[in-house]
């Protein structure tokens, strides 16, 4: 089943998605990310997550973040280890880096694109529109853009 999040960009709202309850996070001012957190009935989420930060190489990305309450999709046996997927970003297929990771006390499956052409389109879109459309895990998720470029320049504008 997959889900459409229309969301306000001035402020964060909760919507109802069928039996599902859609939660929408724009902290790109305050902490550089945003966040579409999806509420199930069994007590289980999902959560995405847009973030601002470095790839292996070091160079500034916008890296987006899978995260599930069980966290099954992440072992020990997988962390670290990445393949080569397609993430569709406003409807335009950009190739990506997908792999296993490990935060404080969770497990997360990050995303981002290999390609300069790729990250560019990438962080474009997060600055000339409202909103962006991410599809990746069978999930179709809209991100705010609101504040996103004061938040790539604060982090570093991939500063030369």
């Amino acid at each position: 089943m997959k889900y459409l999040v229309f969301i306000s960009l001035f402020y964060t709202s909760i919507i109802s998605a069928e039996t599902n309850n859609i939660e929408l996070l724009n902290e790109w001012k305050s902490r550089g990310f945003s966040q579409v957190r999806i509420n199930f009935p069994s007590d289980n989420f999902q959560v995405v997550q847009a973030v601002i930060t470095d790839d292996t190489e070091g160079k500034q990305v916008l890296e987006f973040r899978y995260f599930t309450k069980k966290g099954k999709e992440c072992t020990s046996r997988n962390i670290n280890k990445s393949s080569d997927v397609v993430v569709k970003i406003n409807s335009t297929r950009v190739k990506m880096k997908a792999g296993c990771k490990s935060a404080m006390f969770s497990k997360y499956i990050g995303y981002y694109a290999t390609t300069k052409k790729g990250r560019e389109y990438i962080k474009n879109e997060f600055t000339v529109t409202a909103k962006v459309l991410v599809e990746l895990q069978g999930l179709k998720l809209n991100f705010p853009t609101q504040g996103f470029t004061t938040a790539w320049n604060k982090y570093g504008g991939d500063a030369i």
